[in-house]
């Protein structure tokens, strides 16, 4: 977790302590990205100076998590709850995936199968749970060490 100390968005300090600490730490390339979105708003003024930073944080990592699972679900024709399910149980660094039958059980294949002509039904289920694992290990998984 990035530790910021300052409280309000409108401190030139908060920037420069984000970068420094984004420069000193190891994280990952996800997280940063959604650092320096954080960032960019607060200096176009899409965050008021009054918002409390912490807030700040929290509002960007949930909405980047919700984005990613979003996302998984319009690529991959999966239940958008049902994947929630599954990285609200997920166990860092597990190769299991909680849930896999209900998000499974929730696919539309044929929908998947007009964006993508040459699918292959065995191939669908092992790709997407790969998939989903990866994103659950570099970004849902990094995401939520951050609100910690």
């Amino acid at each position: 977790m990035l530790e910021v100390y300052a409280t309000s968005a409108d401190k030139h300090d908060v920037r420069v302590e984000i970068e420094q600490l984004l420069q000193k730490t190891n994280k990952p390339q996800a997280v940063k990205n959604v650092y320096y979105s954080m960032l960019n708003e607060i200096d176009t003024r899409l965050v008021t100076s009054d918002e409390d930073i912490l807030a700040i944080k929290r509002k960007y990592f949930t909405d980047a998590s919700k984005a990613a699972i979003e996302n998984l679900s319009n690529t991959w024709f999966v239940n958008e709850y049902q994947l929630h399910l599954s990285a609200i149980q997920y166990v860092p660094r597990s190769e299991d995936i909680p849930n896999i039958s209900g998000i499974l059980d929730s696919k539309w294949f044929d929908k998947y199968k007009e964006v993508h002509p040459d699918a292959k039904p065995l191939k669908y289920g092992p790709q997407m749970k790969r998939e989903w694992l990866k994103m659950l290990q570099d970004e849902i998984v990094p995401y939520e060490d951050e609100l910690r």
